[in-house]
């Protein structure tokens, strides 16, 4: 099981103030809870493909394991 950290919309963090902004100016509302998640799951994906080296099913879950 992958669990993400808490979020929170005020975070102000550059990746989180670039999602926040695009997010708005493409639906004009704040991103919600489930929306933020979807996109932290993206990248969570991302690096671990890039950390496993292949998309093969195992090698990549193996890598969500050890990500922080």
């Amino acid at each position: 099981m992958v669990l993400l950290p808490g979020w929170f919309l005020a975070n102000d963090s550059p990746v989180n103030k670039h999602f926040v902004e695009a997010y708005k100016a493409r639906y004009g509302v704040y991103p919600s809870y489930n929306a933020q998640n979807a996109y932290a799951a993206v990248y969570a994906l991302k690096a671990a493909i890039k950390k496993a080296g292949t998309t093969e099913k195992m090698a990549v879950i193996k890598a969500l394991e050890g990500l922080t």
